[in-house]
């Protein structure tokens, strides 16, 4: 792959990261219930986490045509969904249409990132 391309694949992944963050800051301040509040507020901080790493990335590759190895955490989907998807988000998903369709749009964001 060129270098070119490569900075292009880490620019248009900075701006999705940016854009994901944004959008779950603004959900998490109009949620209504606190457990939907909460899942907002975790994707956000999440998002903003993925921005230093994929900016760790572009900065290493601009100076020297590599990545670094990093030391990030290992995936624990499972554990996190779990606390993630609790029962009290799951109740006020279902009484609110405009949070579900918000949570739906997440997770189609997410599975687009990967």
């Amino acid at each position: 792959m060129s270098e070119d391309k490569t900075i292009e694949i880490l620019k248009s992944a900075i701006l999705l990261e940016k854009r994901g963050q944004a959008f779950y800051s603004k959900i998490a301040r109009q949620a209504t219930g606190k457990a939907v509040k909460g899942f907002f507020e975790l994707m956000a901080d999440e998002e903003v986490k993925h921005v230093a790493i994929l900016s760790e990335q572009f900065k290493a590759y601009r100076q020297n045509k590599q990545f670094n190895p990093g030391t990030y955490q290992e995936d624990h989907t499972k554990s996190i969904s779990a606390k993630v998807l609790t029962e009290d988000l799951k109740k006020e998903m279902s009484a609110a249409d405009y949070e579900a369709a918000a949570i739906s749009a997440a997770m189609a964001m997410e599975k687009n990132a990967v």
